[in-house]
């Protein structure tokens, strides 16, 4: 297993989160 699924995986949480972020600022 390669570090490249890895960081894949983590790219998808990471834009998850941002998503996450904007949701919580629209609602504030």
């Amino acid at each position: 297993r390669t570090t490249v699924g890895h960081i894949s995986l983590y790219r998808e949480i990471e834009e998850a989160i941002q998503g996450f972020c904007r949701a919580c600022s629209y609602g504030t």
